[in-house]
């Protein structure tokens, strides 16, 4: 049973997370008809699908072999990013509960005061996560990721979302299984799994020299871990968050 808590912690959290990710890129979608141009700029456009799969192998290869010149700089990217995501999804629960218990006391500051508590939140998470590379920092911020990713992104039509779901299918199994044939090692493996550097070392000596970056959702267990790579949360998500959408227009039409 051991071996399997794991695979239960993996397979839980990405349900969670594609179910979260669906139901906000509702809400969100009343903020798009206010804003279509935000829209149309987050949506993936057919000419952009594809050559998805090859700009994914360029970013995949660039990775593969530069890795030393952009180590620190994919860490610099990955906090500011994780920071935004978290911000991004703890504000509007961190609103309602201020609106419905504390609206008499912020009054018309309701917005400022949120802002003043999960800013400190989202950068307390990040500090934590440099300071311990432990894998439950790391999952917080992947699943935030996921989230943001999900709610914001954008596909016209099932046409265009089907093609991308194959084509980075074919993607995937070459980059896994074949790559090493041409590359003399596994390029997805090998990127997936390096280590970045912890910029916070200036600061606090004591803390890990390198980093995994937050590409992945991990859960250990009785010293097993397992790993699932946040493209199988967010592709297929997007494609349950396109249905999740569909639906309820097709609810609000009809009834």
């Amino acid at each position: 049973m051991d071996d399997y808590l794991p695979f239960i912690g993996i397979w839980t959290t990405a349900v969670v997370t594609v179910y979260v990710g669906s139901l906000r890129s509702l809400s969100v979608e009343y903020l798009f008809q206010d804003n279509p141009e935000l829209r149309d700029g987050l949506m993936i456009q057919g000419k952009i699908a594809l050559i998805f799969p090859a700009i994914a192998s360029l970013a995949l290869l660039a990775y593969f072999y530069l890795w030393k010149y952009l180590a620190l700089f994919s860490t610099l990217y990955a906090c500011a990013a994780a920071i935004i995501s978290i911000i991004f999804i703890t504000e509007p629960i961190i609103k309602s509960i201020f609106v419905k218990y504390f609206s008499g006391i912020c009054k018309n500051d309701v917005g400022k005061v949120v802002y003043y508590i999960i800013v400190p939140i989202a950068v307390g998470i990040v500090v934590m996560w440099l300071l311990t590379a432990h894998w439950t920092f790391n999952n917080v911020i992947a699943v935030s990721l996921c989230i943001t990713i999900l709610s914001l992104l954008r596909v016209p039509n099932l046409k265009i979302l089907a093609y991308l779901l194959a084509a980075l299918f074919f993607y995937d199994i070459f980059w896994v299984f074949y790559s090493s044939r041409l590359f003399g090692s596994n390029v997805m493996e090998t990127v997936a799994t390096q280590k970045a550097a912890n910029p916070i070392t200036v600061i606090v000596h004591s803390a890990p020299k390198s980093i995994s970056l937050p590409n992945s959702i991990t859960f250990c267990a009785y010293e097993h871990c397992s790993s699932l790579g946040l493209g199988d949360i967010v592709l297929p998500g997007l494609f349950l968050g396109y249905l999740c959408r569909y639906d309820h227009q097709q609810y609000r039409y009809n009834y």
